[in-house]
């Protein structure tokens, strides 16, 4: 997804901020090119709708699954985009709404984007929500089970009470 999209991103100057929190199962196994048509439709609105210089925000996160053998995955895609009004966002899942205002009317697409993620994750058993806030941005936020695979465990003995100094701006990444 992040090779697909950069391309995009860097075009319009924006910042891509991904996290990963929380991953402790990296093997499972779902279908890869429905994920990557609903991640693709929902992170391409986000940079679509995203001025210049804006920020587009990727978090991965596994929750506690419920499902026996399924980790519980939640992807939450966030934006400093235009946002979306309270009476578009009860329609933004239905197939050709889009909204009509003089922020997006001059951008392209079909409006069939955001039912095309509603379904592919219905089908999947899991759940897409969305909020936004008119002139500050957009978050949509994922939900999946994915089946988990028996992943031959990486030898990370030699790691051991190795001694490593982090320094970034963002308390996230320095969390250990």
């Amino acid at each position: 997804l992040i090779t697909l999209m950069n391309p995009q991103i860097a075009a319009k100057h924006q910042e891509l901020k991904v996290d990963l929190v929380d991953i402790k199962h990296e093997h499972v196994m779902g279908d890869p090119t429905r994920l990557q048509q609903v991640f693709v439709n929902i992170m391409g609105n986000s940079i679509k709708f995203t001025p210049e210089r804006g920020q587009i925000g990727l978090r991965i996160a596994e929750l506690p699954s419920r499902v026996p053998e399924s980790g519980c995955y939640e992807f939450t895609f966030s934006d400093t985009g235009c946002g979306m009004s309270p009476e578009f966002l009860k329609t933004v899942f239905e197939p050709f709404s889009r909204a009509n205002d003089s922020r997006t009317t001059k951008i392209e697409g079909t409006g069939l984007g955001m039912s095309i993620v509603k379904s592919v994750v219905s089908l999947m058993s899991g759940t897409v929500d969305v909020e936004s806030v008119e002139g500050e941005g957009t978050t949509f936020t994922v939900v999946v089970h994915l089946k988990l695979r028996d992943g031959a465990q990486e030898d990370v003995s030699a790691l051991k009470d190795l001694r490593v100094l982090v320094v970034d701006d963002d308390v996230v990444s320095c969390e250990g």
